[in-house]
């Protein structure tokens, strides 16, 4: 499912020269980290399409897998997971239940003598704006590559929405440019933890959007343990409003969404991004005027924060 935002067709502010971000979306992660993320990502294979997993526990020969529930969603298909060392473990989708409500996750177990390892959970709730993220998983196979092949890519986090919860749980949207197959695969931080998984890509891979999202770790903790997170208090914050803008676009709620962002505006009128997905809405309701001030603002803004941003329009 891939879920990441409507790029414009025709240049606003095109005399502007914007320069390259500290940190380039859609590349490969850093040798450490793809390294990390390799070693904790299992291949979910039934044949017909992939999805990737994360190795999160071990008891035993028992080994726990945390990935996105809709990998499942055809349980008249047989399930494999296949570990970095390529062994090949079969799953009972029977027993596969989401862990919660609303929440795009479910954990599945396999049995082996053979050691992998773990991944190490991180605190999504620390997770900021702009902190460097990384997604594994498998891309899918292709005419030219008959068989699913593990990637990671590079970005930066646009919102962890921490106050409401995003349909799915997808609380947490970011600009790696993953691909179709990788949903259930790790989201990790700069130290090799890992603070979410990723989900929103599959169905929606022919969109052209700039963002994905994951579910935050702390929600899966939340859930496993039965520990609620308290509401810290203040009203919802920009990353919340960004996050429901965000949902709300992706099911077509476009009035709904020009709401959200502009109050994630009122509350950062700096957030280049919202004011990007607050024009993208307009636009897809035919408001050109609106659209092309809000890609204005988005243009002077990124061009302000040194961040390479091509703005065009519907």
């Amino acid at each position: 499912m891939h879920y990441k935002y409507t790029i414009p067709t025709l240049f606003i502010l095109s005399s502007l020269t914007l320069t390259p971000p500290a940190t380039a979306q859609g590349l490969s992660c850093s040798k450490e980290i793809d390294t990390i993320a390799e070693k904790i990502t299992v291949l979910i294979d039934n044949g017909k399409y992939n999805g990737s997993g994360t190795l999160i526990k071990k008891d035993g020969n028992t080994y726990s897998v945390l990935t996105a529930f809709h990998n499942f969603r055809d349980q008249n298909l047989r399930y494999t997971i296949v570990t970095p060392d390529g062994q090949r473990y079969p799953i009972n989708v029977q027993n596969i239940k989401p862990l919660g409500t609303a929440v795009d996750l479910t954990v599945v177990q396999f049995s082996s003598n053979r050691s992998y390892q773990i991944a190490k959970l991180g605190n999504s709730d620390v997770v900021k704006r702009r902190d460097n993220v990384y997604v594994g998983g498998f891309r899918p196979q292709t005419g030219s590559i008959p068989i699913p092949l593990y990637d990671c890519f590079n970005g930066e986090v646009s919102a962890n929405a921490k106050q409401v919860t995003v349909d799915g749980g997808y609380n947490l949207v970011y600009t790696n440019q993953t691909v179709r197959g990788m949903s259930g695969g790790p989201v990790l931080n700069q130290q090799g933890e890992v603070i979410g998984i990723h989900g929103r890509g599959d169905e929606y891979e022919n969109r052209n959007h700039n963002r994905y999202a994951g579910v935050p770790i702390n929600t899966f903790i939340r859930l496993s343990t039965g520990v609620t997170a308290k509401p810290r208090g203040g009203g919802l914050t920009a990353d919340d409003y960004f996050a429901l803008g965000f949902d709300k676009r992706e099911k077509g709620d476009n009035r709904g969404a020009i709401v959200a962002y502009s109050e994630a505006i009122k509350i950062n009128p700096n957030d280049a991004d919202a004011y990007l997905g607050r024009g993208n809405a307009r636009s897809d309701l035919g408001d050109k005027q609106g659209a092309i001030a809000d890609y204005n603002q988005a243009a002077k803004l990124y061009q302000q924060q040194g961040k390479m941003k091509i703005i065009k329009m519907l």
